[in-house]
């Protein structure tokens, strides 16, 4: 692309350089400038000339590839597991606390037995017989500190 477009401008610089400019160029602007430029092909074409030049001369001249500069490789890392040393605790005092507890409760009751008979059609008379109720309840209890 750059080969086509320096092409075409040295073939329009040529073109410029070397046409005489018409009279009716002349006439049109002989008026306004007061005399003939006869040199105005020239001066275009070395106009255009220094144009491509420079636009030519760059895209001729490319700057060199960027190479880049080698880069070390890392160091290498070795890692290793921490040593790791178990060394006995001496006691540790662990404070006292309020905590809710279950506390058990055994209640003894006097029930009535009526009389009746037995499986072996014997006579039981009625009596008073002990009966043990085990319940509880819960409720706040001190734990005092102590050593572990």
């Amino acid at each position: 692309m750059k080969r086509f477009f320096a092409i075409v401008l040295v073939g329009l610089m040529l073109t410029l350089a070397f046409t005489p400019v018409g009279e009716a160029w002349e006439r049109h602007h002989r008026g306004r400038y007061g005399r003939g430029h006869g040199g105005d092909g020239a001066a275009i074409g070395l106009g255009v000339g220094l144009l491509v030049g420079t636009l030519f001369g760059a895209a001729i001249a490319a700057p060199p590839p960027v190479v880049a500069a080698p880069v070390p490789a890392p160091a290498p890392v070795y890692l290793t597991q921490p040593t790791v040393i178990y060394a006995p605790s001496g006691p540790r005092w662990v404070p006292g606390y309020w905590e809710t507890r279950w506390v058990p409760s055994t209640t003894q009751l006097q029930v009535s037995v009526p009389g009746h008979y037995d499986p072996y059609g014997n006579w039981i008379s009625g009596h008073y017989q002990s009966h043990a109720i085990q319940s509880g309840t819960r409720a706040q209890v001190w734990v005092p500190g102590h050593w572990e």
